[in-house]
């Protein structure tokens, strides 16, 4: 049974048991990957994954089942066990189906050419043939990957809501490893997008000068240092803690931006948006996963903190509309509060200029341990991380097994100049981050 057709038994179905308020959520996931070693490929790998979850609103309780099944038997058990987990519940807040009514923003469609298994097994060894016929130190653990991957969600409601959308990107990794000596140096670079339209050779060029910058790195002495971010740093670090600017953490006190709402908690010139829509995104959405529309929404404006984050049911609990922030880490999990297209706004400094402005800094390059080392409530980080040194407002030697420690809260505000390189992340989950590189004014480093 297709997924229109057991869409239909489902509804029948409901309707049969009385029910007036439910919800049927359908996400499929679909991905190839290739691996490679040496110059030949080492691995191919591909997936399909398809479910649905059902809910409904049950004498006052929220009901859910799951399942990846798709026939007439499924659909009845589907029904009658979300009314039997809604029984079990007692639920002190109110719940919510999409009430709908609400226009909808338009996603053009994207011409374009579809990665097939050969293209994707032809980039990924092009990639190590780059590298290996640049440097005779390029090791052999030196490893490149090809992927495409997409996805579909559908959502029908006892409302009149009925929605799909649909995204689909690919992705080039390429981590050279270089042996020096007794050393061994390593850097990760990545393209996405559409395959056809990536420069294979620039990405393998720009991963090998990473890596090359690194060769030689030392600690620096302890201290404090302006610490220019650069931007995938940056991403990293905002994708952290992008859940202090959710309502559902903020109205648990998990977040110590509860009551700042219109109050300075950055630099002027930091500008957070999130932003379903943004087309530098891979995984543009009209509407959430509780079906509100997109939005565009402005969560620190100028510095100034102008909105949390919401779904329908952190809203209703501060008396606001949802912001279209529902998401599902997958089909059959719970509705829960997340950034959609999250990014903070370029500023008009180049990367030079950051320099430049920082004087005798640290470029933090790559963060490790930011699992162990980072508490998203109090906003304390130790972070391992290198880079290279900046003197008299130039790069300099290569720095590593150095750690840098602060408070993303305070770092925000002690941001004194944003760039104006800009770029969105790789996909976590439903969520994007993009940023531009920043420089802190001051942070303790730990070295030597």
């Amino acid at each position: 049974m297709q997924y229109q057709e057991f869409k239909d038994a489902v509804i029948a179905k409901a309707k049969a048991a009385g029910l007036t308020e439910y919800e049927l959520y359908y996400a499929q996931d679909k991905s190839i990957e290739v691996e490679t070693l040496l110059k030949e490929v080492d691995k191919y790998m591909t997936s399909e994954s398809a479910g649905v979850c059902f809910r409904c609103i049950y004498k006052g309780n929220m009901g859910y089942a799951s399942t990846e099944l798709f026939d007439e038997e499924q659909a009845a058990h589907l029904v009658k066990a979300a009314m039997e987990n809604a029984s079990l519940i007692e639920e002190e807040s109110e719940n919510f189906i999409y009430a709908g009514g609400a226009e909808y923003p338009q996603i053009a469609p994207k011409s374009r050419e579809k990665a097939d298994t050969s293209e994707l097994m032809g980039a990924a060894v092009k990639l190590q043939e780059y590298l290996f016929d640049k440097d005779e130190r390029i090791s052999q653990g030196t490893q490149s990957m090809s992927a495409t991957g997409g996805g579909k969600v559908a959502i029908y409601n006892s409302n009149g809501i009925d929605l799909e959308n649909e995204y689909e990107y690919d992705m080039v990794v390429t981590v050279p490893i270089i042996a020096e000596g007794q050393e061994m140096y390593n850097a990760v670079e990545y393209d996405m997008g559409e395959l056809g339209e990536m420069n294979l050779e620039k990405v393998a060029q720009k991963a090998y000068e990473k890596c090359v910058r690194t060769i030689g790195a030392k600690p620096v002495a302890s201290g404090n240092y302006p610490v220019v971010f650069e931007r995938r740093t940056m991403q990293a670090l905002l994708a952290n803690y992008s859940t202090v600017f959710c309502a559902d953490k903020v109205q648990k006190g998990l977040s110590l931006l509860k009551g700042k709402l219109g109050k300075t908690v950055a630099f002027e010139g930091v500008t957070i948006l999130d932003d379903p829509m943004y087309e530098g995104g891979l995984i543009r959405r009209s509407f959430d996963d509780e079906g509100v529309p997109a939005q565009k929404k402005a969560v620190v404006d100028a510095g100034k903190l102008k909105t949390f984050l919401y779904d329908l049911k952190t809203a209703a609990k501060d008396h606001v509309t949802s912001t279209g922030n529902a998401a599902k880490a997958s089909y059959d999990s719970a509705v829960m509060v997340r950034p959609s297209q999250m990014y903070m706004k370029p500023g008009e400094s180049s990367f030079d200029e950051l320099l430049k402005k920082a004087g005798d800094g640290i470029v933090v390059t790559q963060i490790s341990g930011m699992h162990a080392g980072a508490d998203t409530t109090s906003g304390d980080f130790s972070l391992n991380v290198q880079g290279y040194r900046v003197r008299d407002g130039k790069a300099a030697e290569p720095v590593n097994q150095i750690t840098v420690a602060g408070n993303f809260y305070q770092m925000l505000k002690d941001i004194i100049a944003v760039g104006d390189d800009l770029e969105m992340g790789i996909p976590k989950g439903s969520s994007i981050f993009g940023a531009p590189s920043v420089l802190v004014a001051s942070m303790a480093i730990a070295g030597e």
